[in-house]
């Protein structure tokens, strides 16, 4: 008898593992998480980061290579928190950039200090307008963005490079139940202000110490929705990083990201392809 109880037990234990993967046994009973945007009204924070670009365009059948290193600072505030909607500004308040190319050497400048060269002054009264605009970025408590307005200044001179801040910025979605960790979940940003479209997948990676760990993989195309307000006309490649977030609000805390893409940018009437790597980083104290 006892002989018996044992084989039915295994054949029991054998038709649950044909039923389920290994993956999925691995996370059953596991906790599972729920992750809400759900900050404080008045809370507020310095947002910055570095962008450190490599480009490689074909101009007139000759091809150039440069380095764009940028680093902006913001400072946050939620001006609006609700059940259901949380809305951040943005106050841009300052801005550095080197720009490295064979023919011209380095170029740089910093909105913190001397803007006394000719290039410096022509970009400071360029990015004027960013320091003195009101941006802001509203949310629900999945982190999906209703509304937003960030300073054309922003999007369209960093958008060149392929790097878009306001599409980065409204990365973080989360899922609508709880997760457990090892599971994914997708969104797609397809904003009419961005030249991109970016289809993530995301992973909880991990919860500890009072911080969530998201890892993302994103594939970029071109936004056939965009309203023409960036030079970008084609893009595709792929984008991959991990962003940090507080447990119990989903404030941002930390992200990097990496980007391989190919794109065509429109100057002055002509189409120049051009292959972007980028090194993004950012965090907010």
């Amino acid at each position: 008898m006892k002989f018996f109880k044992a084989t039915l037990l295994i054949a029991l234990i054998l038709s649950i593992t044909s039923t389920y993967t290994f993956a999925e046994l691995n996370h059953m009973g596991k906790k599972k998480y729920l992750l809400e945007f759900k900050p404080k009204k008045g809370k507020t924070g310095q947002m910055d980061f570095v962008v450190d670009m490599d480009m490689n365009m074909n101009i007139n059948g000759t091809q150039t290579e440069m380095n764009m290193l940028i680093k902006m600072g913001a400072e946050m505030n939620v001006t609006e928190a609700n059940p259901n909607r949380t809305t951040t500004s943005f106050k841009y308040n300052y801005m550095a950039m080197g720009l490295t190319n064979q023919y011209f050497g380095t170029l740089s400048y910093d909105s913190r200090s001397d803007t006394s060269s000719a290039y410096a002054k022509a970009v400071h009264e360029k990015m004027k307008p960013l320091f003195e605009s009101e941006n802001y970025m509203t949310q629900d408590k999945h982190g999906e963005l209703i509304d937003s307005k960030f300073a054309k200044e922003l999007t369209e001179n960093a958008g060149a490079g392929g790097t878009d801040m306001s599409a980065i910025m409204a990365s973080g979605t989360f899922p609508k139940t709880p997760i457990a960790i090892g599971k994914s979940w997708k969104s797609t940003v397809d904003n009419p202000a961005s030249p991109m479209k970016i289809k993530t997948t995301y992973t909880l990676a991990d919860v500890r110490d009072g911080k969530v760990y998201i890892d993302m993989v994103s594939k970029v195309s071109t936004n056939k929705n965009h309203n023409g307000s960036q030079n970008i006309k084609k893009a595709s490649g792929t984008q991959t990083g991990q962003m940090v977030f507080d447990e119990k609000t989903m404030w941002f805390i930390s992200g990097s990201l990496t980007q391989d893409l190919e794109m065509t940018v429109e100057q002055n009437g002509q189409k120049i392809p051009a292959d972007v790597n980028s090194e993004i980083t950012f965090s907010v104290e």
